[in-house]
């Protein structure tokens, strides 16, 4: 059974927390399934993994890239789970069933913290508010862990560093 949920309204037109929800929903359905999401080609890819690609695509050494380093270490310690690797508000639809995420295409096994902080930025730039650091606290409420502010900042950095190297990996210049 399909549907068709292009029609429907983006999910950040109401509270952004039911993005999240619904995305820990998703983690604890599959966390039990992870031989299962490998043999269906999710990768795993560690915040450090996606720091060294970025900085080896960069091929550059600036001074950020020992804190990009740090960051990462730091993810590096939460739990593994399954990452949209695109959570956006053009992803996450509004439905009568509830919150939808769709294209998973980017999908991987790695530090959830990460899709909060695209969704963050992403809430940020198609409502013009910010959320602040509110959606990681609810995050990390519903998966049993203080996100404080280190955290919620050092995801920021390798979300943003991830991003900014598969822009350039997709841009006529980085083919």
């Amino acid at each position: 059974m399909t549907e068709d949920f292009l029609d429907t309204t983006s999910a950040c037109h109401e509270d952004a927390r039911a993005i999240v929800l619904t995305k820990v929903a998703i983690e604890r359905a599959v966390a039990t399934d992870v031989p299962a999401l490998k043999a269906l080609g999710v990768k795993t890819l560690t915040p450090v993994e996606l720091v060294e690609r970025a900085l080896e695509r960069a091929a550059t050494d600036r001074p950020a890239d020992a804190e990009a380093r740090a960051a990462a270490a730091l993810l590096s310690r939460l739990p593994t789970v399954l990452c949209h690797g695109e959570l956006a508000c053009t992803h996450a639809r509004l439905t009568a069933r509830g919150v939808i995420l769709m294209e998973w295409r980017r999908a991987y096994l790695g530090c959830g913290l990460l899709d909060i902080a695209e969704l963050t930025e992403d809430v940020r730039r198609f409502t013009g508010e910010d959320p602040g650091d509110r959606l990681f606290g609810y995050y990390g409420e519903l998966i049993g862990i203080t996100i404080n502010k280190e955290l919620a900042r050092a995801s920021r950095l390798v979300s943003q560093m991830s991003r900014t190297a598969n822009t350039d990996q997709n841009s006529p210049e980085g083919r």
